[in-house]
């Protein structure tokens, strides 16, 4: 519909952690790109749509038991900007830059 791919993030928790709470993955990625532009080419075989569909959810997979076990990055990225900001501090070029100020617009938001 929009000829780029949004930015999703689903809700993962962090509960079995003292004081957890939630963690967010990034649904989108290259894996999911990709899946998307095969699905959509008539020529691509079933076999390759399949096989791209695989490893997209096998990518996401690993990401969401990355954040379950407390080694996600969607909160990180978020404390650290806030806590640089709220301290007076000058933030990273990172936090300026193009990639993340798209990541922060998220399109899709979902939760188990």
């Amino acid at each position: 519909v929009h000829r780029a791919p949004p930015t999703m993030t689903e809700t993962v928790s962090t509960r079995k952690f003292l004081r957890g709470r939630t963690d967010a993955v990034y649904s989108t990625s290259m894996d999911s790109l990709s899946f998307c532009k095969v699905f959509e080419n008539p020529d691509a075989s079933m076999e390759e749509k399949s096989g791209r569909l695989r490893k997209a959810v096998e990518n996401h997979k690993r990401e969401a038991n990355l954040a379950n076990n407390g080694l996600g990055i969607g909160r990180l990225f978020s404390v650290l900007r806030t806590t640089a900001i709220e301290n007076g501090m000058p933030l990273h070029e990172f936090f300026t830059g193009a990639a993340y100020r798209t990541s922060r617009h998220i399109t899709l938001m979902t939760s188990q």
